[in-house]
C-alpha cells in the first residue's frame, strides 16, 4: 500500500481480489503470485511474464534466501523486516 500511495507500480498488493481473473478479466496473477510464494512454479518464469524487475519481500523468507544466491538479483535495501532485490541482467 505504501508503494502505490508513492505512485510505484506493484505486482500484487494485499487487495488480492483485485489481481484474480474474475475480477480483472485478464489474468490470475493472484494464482502466480500464490505459485511463487509457495515454490510451486519457478519465480524466474513470473518474474519474466510479468517484466518484474524489482521485488520487495520478507527477510526471512525462503524465496528471499533463494534470490540472494541468485547472481541475476543484487540487494537494494534491506533491513530487520525487508529486502529489495533488483534485477541485473547478466
Amino acid at each position: 500500500s505504501y508503494l502505490i500511495m508513492n505512485n510505484i507500480p506493484v505486482f500484487i498488493d494485499s487487495r488480492t481480489d483485485l489481481y484474480t481473473k474474475i475480477y480483472n478479466g485478464k489474468e490470475d496473477i493472484y494464482k502466480d503470485y500464490i505459485n511463487v510464494i509457495k515454490g510451486n512454479i519457478y519465480y524466474e518464469e513470473i518474474f519474466e511474464k510479468y517484466n518484474i524487475n524489482y521485488i520487495l519481500i520478507e527477510k526471512d523468507s525462503w524465496l528471499s534466501n533463494y534470490i540472494k544466491k541468485d547472481k541475476k538479483y543484487t540487494v537494494e535495501y534491506e533491513d530487520s523486516n525487508f529486502v529489495l532485490f533488483k534485477y541485473i541482467c547478466i
